[in-house]
């Protein structure tokens, strides 16, 4: 499955690793199902000369266009997905979006997601979030961190595993791109929280077609892979998915 461009670790201080194996750790944490997912994915893309990715982009299109900023009031905490950090350690645009929309949410906790993903870059996205949500006026007691999870998938597994109880619905907040597959993902879990765009508004932007088709493909892998891990039964295979 996707990693979201990011690298496996467990923590907030991690010992860098060298590019030769941090690129080979990256093709190793694929495995073999998952390789097995995606050709059977781009297959797919192939088999009906891309409409079934279309539709996925579509997907994608209309969540991203529709998400609310305003009407969201969940009963539970506020989470935030990381994302990779800038070289000098720092977040970028994309996650100082999120952070600063869930700094809206008075009184809510707010548990931000994310280990350390980048190469050189020993703190966690987690972490930068949480201290830039501190700098800009949050209180400290307020806002918690999850350091072990590399990517989508693993960020949500956290959330349902340690973040959400019986009764409450959790809001994610994330980029309007970020959100179809977010929702996707989130059901897949038999999860059922509220969703909160970080922008005000889509903006199409050449940088934003590209961000809305990696998505696109991301859920058309997503998609077949699971379907494909039903089929087969394959319990190696859904056990990446679920």
């Amino acid at each position: 499955m996707p990693r979201d461009d990011r690298t496996a670790s467990s923590g907030t201080m991690t010992e860098t690793p060298k590019s030769g194996a941090f690129r080979l750790g990256r093709l190793r944490s694929m495995g073999g199902d998952g390789l097995v997912m995606l050709i059977a994915s781009c297959t797919g893309i192939v088999a009906t000369a891309g409409i079934s990715l279309v539709v996925c982009l579509y997907h994608v299109l209309t969540v991203a266009r529709r998400a609310s900023t305003t009407s969201v009031a969940g009963t539970g905490p506020v989470l935030v997905p990381g994302v990779c950090l800038e070289p000098a350690g720092h977040p970028g645009r994309d996650f100082l979006l999120r952070l600063s929309r869930a700094s809206r949410f008075e009184e809510a906790e707010i548990v931000v997601l994310g280990g350390a993903t980048r190469l050189g870059v020993t703190a966690s996205e987690a972490a930068a979030g949480r201290q830039w949500l501190i700098e800009n006026g949050v209180p400290a007691e307020r806002v918690r961190c999850e350091e072990a999870s590399r990517n989508t998938l693993e960020n949500l597994r956290a959330a349902r595993r340690h973040f959400t109880r019986a009764g409450t619905e959790p809001v994610i907040v994330s980029n309007r791109y970020h959100l179809a597959r977010l929702g996707l993902l989130a059901r897949g879990l038999g999860m059922t929280p509220l969703f909160c765009a970080a922008e005000e508004r889509l903006t199409i932007t050449p940088g934003m077609v590209r961000r809305l088709l990696l998505e696109a493909f991301f859920i058309h892998w997503y998609v077949v892979g699971k379907t494909l891990a039903r089929l087969l039964r394959h319990e190696s295979m859904l056990s990446r998915v679920s």
